[in-house]
């Protein structure tokens, strides 16, 4: 990574969702070693997928940004798929939902991205959010489909948010986590550049 330098305009590395699962605490040393530290010195940012264990046993979908600077940003799901993830009858044992919350992070070169997570990309709603109160400059679509049963259903899923980001003009990424991803999806190769950052809470 370190040795094949910065690709020509690339600002960042983008990781599907929940490409590192729940995260510990013991997990950052290896982060660091393999992902964050060899690729600090080409300044380009990192974007994980996690799940960010919290107070009373549940947990939060994110993203987690890992600049250059070795600042960190967190964006977070809005809405987790419903039963699966999100479990409303449960106060534990369950993914959080909060509409309020922000999905927002910046990417560098002024781009500021509304990063939708998995079932999001079937809610309107939520895009219609971003665009009153965020205007983003980008949509960021991260995925994690490996376990769908029918091969069209990721791409169905791809559809709804890039026909999102179509109709508001703003540009499109997605990254999925499947062993075969969708055509148009953006398929992840190991990372040209990272960037060193404290350790999460």
């Amino acid at each position: 990574m370190g040795r094949e330098g910065r690709p020509p305009g690339a600002v960042a590395v983008i990781w599907p969702e929940s490409i590192i699962g729940r995260y510990d605490t013991a997990l950052y040393p290896v982060l660091k070693l393999e992902l964050l530290s060899p690729s600090q010195s080409v300044g380009i940012a990192q974007v994980v997928g996690m799940d960010i264990p919290l107070p009373g046993d549940r947990l939060q979908n994110s993203a987690i940004a890992f600049y250059p600077d070795g600042s960190a940003a967190t964006a977070t799901a809005r809405q987790p798929a419903p039963v699966s993830l999100w479990k409303p009858w449960r106060s534990d044992k369950t993914f959080i939902a909060d509409w309020t919350s922000s999905n927002m992070l910046a990417l560098g070169q002024g781009d500021r991205a509304a990063v939708i997570f998995c079932y999001e990309e079937y809610m309107p709603v939520l895009y219609l959010i971003n665009e009153l109160r965020d205007s983003p400059t980008l949509y960021l679509a991260v995925a994690n489909t490996w376990a769908a049963r029918e091969k069209g259903a990721a791409e169905v899923q791809r559809l709804h948010s890039f026909g999102m980001a179509r109709l508001f003009g703003r540009p499109y990424l997605k990254a999925e986590n499947r062993p075969r991803p969708a055509s148009g999806a953006l398929q992840v190769s190991p990372p040209a550049a990272a960037a060193s950052a404290p350790p999460l809470p």
